[in-house]
């Protein structure tokens, strides 16, 4: 018998005087639950030494964030998940110089899953100058990249016909080819992007962020937002006109700001 206030150490799980593991035995949407509580792929995952019912376990979540961990087991985890019920979220933090190949790879292994919500993100130099393929995410609602100076290169066929979000970051971009891909585009984010001349039509778009962009000149034309503008008077950032209108450099955010942009 152990002596008196001594505490039983747990083998196995989180069990109880009576050597039940209590937590192992509740349903699976409420462990799930649990390990979504956790925040990052890499927590969730080390629960997996609790008890055999845990192993394994983090691959169901609908949410999946990725820090403090190389690319090489970011795609490892990647490959472990099966292809089932699409996530909600994937979020990549790329905590290491990498190649544009490399990125190229971890949004291959992504796409495989039709995550609803995509980000991938990295602040550090690129090792090459090559381009990041972008694949054809066609289940996407929204989609983020924040990627130091590196290009973008967009599909060679298809469009992301649920992509209603995009926001690009520190990078260099053809909208001109790329944003004709986006038919269904409700919100578009360019900020601290490198690029040429572009000329677009964005019949959906109703909010538009351009911000301290290195782009020689860009007008999209985006008749919802002209429609919007004159229903509702919440656009203090720009002038109104009866026509298009020019949008300031460094201009925040402007969810009705008109029919045709100009940034130079």
């Amino acid at each position: 018998m152990p002596p008196q206030g001594s505490r039983r150490r747990p083998e196995d799980g989180d069990r109880d005087a009576d050597g039940v593991d209590r937590l192992s035995g509740l349903p699976e949407e409420l462990l799930l639950e649990i390990l979504g509580r956790l925040g990052t792929v890499g927590e969730a995952a080390r629960t997996s030494v609790l008890a055999r019912r845990w192993r394994g376990l983090w691959t169901g979540l609908p949410e999946l964030t990725f820090r403090g961990v190389g690319t090489d087991s970011i795609e490892a985890a990647l490959a472990q998940l099966t292809i089932g019920p699409a996530l909600n979220l994937l979020d990549v933090r790329v905590e290491e110089r990498v190649t544009p190949e490399r990125v190229s790879s971890l949004l291959l292994a992504a796409a495989r899953l039709s995550p609803k919500k995509l980000t991938i993100s990295g602040d550090h130099e690129p090792m090459a100058k090559s381009k990041i393929n972008l694949p054809c995410l066609d289940r996407a609602a929204s989609l983020t990249i924040n990627m130091w100076e590196m290009s973008l290169e967009q599909p060679p066929a298809g469009e992301f016909t649920a992509l209603t979000s995009l926001s690009i970051v520190w990078c260099k971009i053809d909208l001109e080819a790329l944003l004709p891909l986006c038919p269904c585009l409700r919100v578009l984010v360019l900020q601290n992007c490198l690029g040429h001349d572009a000329t677009v039509h964005l019949p959906l778009l109703e909010e538009l962020v351009l911000k301290e962009n290195y782009l020689q000149s860009i007008d999209i034309e985006a008749p919802q937002i002209l429609q919007d503008e004159a229903q509702n008077d919440v656009c203090t950032s720009c002038k109104r006109h009866a026509g298009p209108t020019a949008l300031p450099s460094g201009l925040q955010r402007c969810p009705a700001a008109r029919g045709m942009a100009s940034s130079h």
